[in-house]
């Protein structure tokens, strides 16, 4: 893992911590009572989905899995289709 997926896995990690606080965060009492939670919350989310981008970017540029599956020619996901 090079400095990007240690990058990548702090985000995950702090996007995580940041929505769980945000989703303990105290309701408001007059009103929509999730409304503050909202915001802060999908920080959390979006910091969450760029920690998980930066790792999987990191792993297929590094001589990991990815260069291992290609070089073997193993299919990482399998399509299907109907047939007539």
């Amino acid at each position: 893992m090079r400095r990007d997926g240690i990058v990548g896995f702090f985000a995950l990690i702090l996007g995580l911590i940041y929505s769980i606080q945000a989703y303990i965060m105290p309701k408001a009492s007059i009103g929509n009572p999730w409304a503050p939670v909202y915001f802060p919350l999908g920080v959390g989310v979006l910091m969450m989905i760029v920690g998980a981008l930066i790792i999987a970017g990191d792993a297929r540029k590094s001589d990991g899995v990815f260069q291992r599956i290609k070089k073997r020619k193993i299919p990482v996901t399998q399509s299907w289709y109907l047939e007539p």
